[in-house]
């Protein structure tokens, strides 16, 4: 949770002027996370939601080559509005270890998002270096308009696979997802969302 309100900010930018060369664009972020990681906490962020970004916390099992599929229920009145828009994404799992071998992590898992149109400009931290580890901390935005009806959900699909050895037993993960648009901007997305997700109440005959 606390790695999950994690962002990059002002270092970020200050980091990239300062270490930027006519060659190393494409290993930047390499660079920039060796020094900041996933960046700054913000814990306000993990403590509570607030009209304008709603959070969600899911939890599972996996063994190698199975996956599990999150859906996300989609605001409708962010349809066709050119507001800004993050999504910020971490998945965090307990992988056995295998200390013999280089790799270490017995375990690989990542996750995977249908958030092309939605969000799709992965910021912070670079794709290939997050899944190094046991934690997948990823935020993607975005903000042109994008046609969406009641109904509509963003699909988070969790992998896992072998890596160092086989896995011994199911692997155990949690994940948080959260949306959000700019404070101030007149979209209860929050509301919206709990609406679509609170389970249904079962009405038991008399």
């Amino acid at each position: 949770m606390i790695v999950h309100g994690c962002a990059w900010g002002n270092i970020g930018t200050r980091l990239d002027s300062i270490l930027r060369t006519p060659d190393n664009g494409h290993q930047l972020k390499n660079y920039i996370s060796l020094w900041v990681g996933y960046g700054i906490p913000d814990i306000a962020k993990v403590l509570y939601c607030t009209d304008q970004r709603v959070s969600l916390l899911g939890f599972g099992q996996l063994n190698n080559d199975e996956a599990h599929i999150f859906r996300l229920p989609m605001p409708p009145s962010l349809s066709a509005k050119r507001e800004k828009r993050k999504l910020t994404v971490t998945l965090a799992w307990l992988s056995p270890t295998s200390p013999t071998t280089q790799k270490y992590r017995t375990a690989s898992l990542w996750f995977e998002v249908s958030n092309e149109i939605l969000a799709a400009t992965r910021t912070d931290a670079e794709w290939r270096s997050v899944r190094r580890g046991t934690v997948q901390h990823e935020i993607f935005q975005g903000e042109q308009a994008v046609p969406l009806v009641d109904g509509d959900s963003l699909e988070i699909k969790v992998n896992c696979r072998n890596d160092a050895a086989k896995i011994p037993e199911a692997v155990s993960y949690g994940i948080v997802v959260s949306l959000e648009v700019a404070e101030g901007v007149n979209i209860e997305i929050y509301n919206e969302v709990r609406q679509r997700v609170r389970p249904a109440v079962r009405v038991l005959p008399l």
